[in-house]
């Protein structure tokens, strides 16, 4: 085969490209009608605008979602209260005077059992 007779790839690129170019050229605008731009705009104008206060439905949500959601909500109301009383509650001689504890759960319990 003749190398001049087999087009580069370059060369092919530009042949599709300009047919590519000469078929959109070719191709004709859809006559809308005098006033299609008026008439459009017209329906736009009157369309609904949705307000901020329009009630929206509610959001699908799968019930784990939902349980996970008020497992965290109690559980964050219980370590609220446990904080609450621990720092209501006055420290006891045993805590302030060791600087470290052997076991935090034993020194929790004996300090709430106080």
């Amino acid at each position: 085969m003749n190398p001049s007779q087999n087009p580069s790839r370059e060369e092919k690129a530009r042949i599709l490209f300009e047919r590519l170019r000469e078929a959109r050229r070719s191709q004709t605008e859809p006559d809308a009608g005098p006033g299609w731009q008026a008439r459009v705009m017209q329906a736009v104008a009157r369309s609904p605008v949705p307000s901020l206060t329009d009630e929206r439905p509610a959001r699908e949500t799968l019930p784990m979602e939902r349980l996970v959601w008020r497992t965290a909500l109690a559980a964050s109301l219980v370590a609220a209260v446990l904080v609450g009383y621990l720092l209501v509650q006055p420290a006891s001689g045993d805590l302030v005077a060791s600087p470290s504890f052997d076991d935090p759960a034993e020194t929790l319990v004996a300090s709430l059992s106080d």
